[in-house]
């Protein structure tokens, strides 16, 4: 079977566990074994990403269509790396939209760009490929950030969040926010110093926006260990960066 199988496999079994997923929270009930459903989508996702890298002989971080399946792995991947240590199946639901939409762009462009020679260039692929991990994890930590909102609002209110809805406390929330920037944060950091080394010539805009997500990072943490931030303020910041890191995206070569 081809990637393109693989890929469009993982995007059904997606919507058909997000659609089961918030089916069963609509009626108030736990979502069994959602963690155990998107870990196999991971290993669909693994599978479509190996075919492609045989397929080409090459890393599949490359090209618009890969990379951006690449980025809907990204996000699975720091899924599961929260969901059963944080008790946080639930966000799974909260993931999988993201998902999908990245593997329907990665479709839609594999069908109508026209295929163009991939760069043979190591340092290029290494840099993207850690690159896209990185604003994965920010996306996460914004999806996290609008949970610890909504899931504040409801303790202002003194309304409990129900045990059945399969959220973490919001202490762990507000860790796994803290964690999740972090790590973005070192991630981007070491992806941009790989592209320093490949010589890449990088778009002003991007630099731009590059340098505007590096100087925010360093006032918030600067900003934590002399002062402090509140949960909230940490859930508002993630949620702007989260936004603001998609406008990279939007830029053309």
């Amino acid at each position: 079977m081809s990637s393109l199988w693989w890929i469009f496999a993982s995007l059904v079994y997606a919507l058909c566990v997000m659609t089961l997923g918030w089916q069963c929270r609509q009626a108030q009930k736990p979502f069994v074994h959602g963690f155990i459903w998107i870990v196999f989508l991971f290993v669909f996702q693994s599978i479509a990403l190996l075919l492609k890298g045989l397929e080409i002989e090459a890393c599949p971080v490359r090209g618009e269509a890969n990379v951006l399946f690449y980025f809907s792995w990204g996000l699975t991947l720091f899924y599961i790396i929260l969901g059963r240590p944080y008790r946080a199946s639930a966000l799974g639901l909260f993931t999988l939209p993201g998902v999908c939409l990245l593997t329907i762009a990665s479709l839609g462009l594999t069908f109508t760009s026209t295929e163009t020679p991939y760069v043979d260039n190591l340092l290029l692929t290494i840099h993207v490929a850690i690159a896209m991990l990185g604003y994965a994890a920010l996306i996460l930590s914004g999806v996290l950030g609008l949970i610890f909102l909504a899931e504040n609002k409801k303790l202002k209110k003194h309304l409990l969040p129900s045990k059945e809805n399969g959220l973490p406390p919001i202490r762990i929330l507000h860790k796994s926010m803290k964690r999740l920037m972090l790590v973005s944060f070192i991630l981007i950091i070491i992806s941009e110093i790989f592209g320093v080394v490949a010589h890449l010539d990088v778009p002003t805009i991007k630099l731009w926006i590059v340098g505007i997500l590096n100087g925010a990072f360093a006032v918030i943490w600067f900003w934590q260990i002399v002062w402090g931030l509140s949960g909230k303020k940490w859930a508002i910041s993630s949620v702007i960066l989260a936004l603001f890191s998609l406008s990279i995206f939007l830029v053309n070569k």
